[in-house]
């Protein structure tokens, strides 16, 4: 079958109307001029009674192809129209959102497919018996129940108002559901409400994430333990109280600021770039750490710093969790002072001394290097608490202490053993003048006077001197070396130093 365009038939319609209106012309023409009635007067009757048939003729012509045309028009408008209804049908089938049409009376005259998933053969009935049959209710963004169990009627078809702010919520296990529902009016030229229009998004991922963090931010805010938030250039974008009240830092000066700003003292760059290094390698680092607070005050603090990286492998955070140990710290500090160190004298204590002594004897077998081991008694020290009483004495080891840390060198190691006993560990050297040069400093320091509250006091020392690896090549044969050596000083008059081997 042959189909002709709209524009093709419309010249045919002509071409025929046309032709009817000149073959009428030309029969009525015809009988008028060659009417067997003869005369001038028959001939202009004929042609008077012929016109107005011509002229109704003409007419009925126009009109059949004025309404030939119109008809076309509309036909093809309907057809327009049934095409934009399916596509606009089509749109809102393939809409993730739902929609769905009520009329003025609340019931359902549409619902597309995605409504339909959560309002199953919702057509036909109120809206608010479909979302009940489906499990649904409609409350609030928190959960919470309407105080109007149908506001969609009350207020959107009674009052003729839009509506926001309301939801489908159904929380049955696995199936839970956040619905966010916005309803329009829809109004009549008259203004009257015809019916309304809903659209309904499903924001239940959303609500979950937004719970989570909600549920986080309430976990982070309860936790005793400080917790800092950065950004893969270190920069804070959170903190907790607990945070805050570590540090002194409120949560809006420290946001924004880089972590840079807890930094203590006592870590140079060496050591941040081996953290660092480790943190690349594991993504995550523990430890003893000192930290600074805003008041300037260091703290100790057992902190794990945790990298979080995307599915790239990108940082993305840093975690840093925080407990504050600062008490503990000093504790373990004084506790390890008192086990290492001299109370009176601050000096080496004779555990510590010979923890170092084995760590020189380690260290000189591995490199081949020497050191020497002296031992040192002050003379007449018992005339001094004697005369000036034991606060005096006490007083005299001090700055006796003082003055030899003085003369001596950074990696020398002094304690006091006990008494008015002390020793001596020299590093790196060998040549007896360089062992004689160190103790005649010592013994020229402590011979000045020294002037105590009590009086002055004038004393001196014996000092003997085992070397490694002539006098012995283990701590017990050093120190029997060095021992001898002062008994030879101290009998010879005193005052004065002896090497072992001598």
């Amino acid at each position: 079958m042959i189909r002709l365009s709209p524009t093709r038939l419309w010249r045919i319609h002509l071409s025929v109307a046309a032709a009817v209106v000149a073959t009428a012309w030309a029969i009525g023409l015809g009988y008028a001029l060659l009417s067997p009635a003869a005369g001038a007067d028959a001939t202009l009757r004929n042609l008077n009674a012929f016109v107005p048939a011509a002229l109704l003729t003409l007419l009925m012509a126009v009109a059949t192809l004025l309404l030939g045309q119109t008809s076309r028009q509309l036909s093809s408008t309907e057809r327009t129209l049934r095409r934009e209804v399916r596509r606009s049908r089509k749109a809102l089938e393939n809409m993730r959102e739902g929609v769905v049409l009520l009329n003025a009376r609340g019931r359902v005259t549409f619902a597309n497919g995605a409504a339909q998933a959560w309002l199953p053969d919702a057509r036909g009935h109120r809206f608010s018996s479909a979302i009940a049959r489906a499990g649904f209710e409609l409350t609030n963004e928190d959960g919470t129940k309407l105080r109007d169990n149908d506001p969609i009627r009350s207020f959107c078809l009674q009052r003729g108002c839009d509506l926001d702010g309301i939801w489908l919520t159904r929380t049955a296990g696995h199936d839970d559901a956040w619905l966010a529902v916005s309803v329009r009016v829809l109004r009549d030229d008259d203004d009257t409400v015809t019916g309304a229009t809903l659209t309904i998004t499903d924001r239940s991922e959303e609500h979950e994430r937004l719970h989570e963090s909600a549920l986080s931010a309430s976990i982070l805010a309860d936790m005793h333990d400080a917790v800092m938030i950065a950004d893969a250039q270190g920069i804070v974008v959170d903190v907790n109280p607990a945070f805050t009240h570590l540090t002194g830092y409120a949560r809006e000066e420290i946001v924004g600021q880089s972590a840079d700003i807890l930094r203590s003292t006592q870590y140079d760059a060496e050591f941040h770039a081996a953290f660092w290094r480790q943190m690349e390698r594991d993504g995550h680092w523990s430890g003893r750490f000192w930290n600074r607070r805003k008041s300037g005050e260091e703290y100790c603090a057992w902190q794990i710093v945790t990298m979080i990286r995307d599915s790239r492998g990108h940082t993305v955070r840093h975690i840093v969790v925080s407990r504050d140990i600062t008490d503990q710290e000093l504790r373990e500090n004084e506790l390890w002072q008192r086990a290492n160190f001299d109370a009176l004298t601050g000096l080496a204590n004779r555990t510590r001394f010979t923890d170092r002594l084995h760590q020189a004897l380690s260290h000189s077998l591995r490199h081949g290097e020497s050191f020497a081991l002296c031992y040192l008694d002050l003379d007449r020290f018992k005339q001094v608490n004697d005369t000036l009483g034991h606060a005096a004495g006490d007083a005299l080891l001090r700055e006796v202490a003082a003055r030899m840390i003085a003369v001596l060198r950074e990696e020398d190691t002094i304690a006091r053993l006990g008494g008015d006993e002390f020793a001596l560990l020299l590093p790196k050297t060998q040549e007896a003048s360089d062992i004689g040069h160190v103790a005649q400093k010592v013994i020229d320091a402590l011979a000045a006077p020294f002037d105590l509250i009590e009086g002055e006091a004038r004393i001196g020392v014996s000092i003997g001197v085992a070397r490694f690896p002539q006098d012995g090549t283990n701590a017990t044969a050093l120190a029997a070396a060095a021992d001898q050596a002062l008994y030879r000083v101290k009998a010879g008059g005193r005052n004065g130093w002896r090497l072992a081997s001598a």
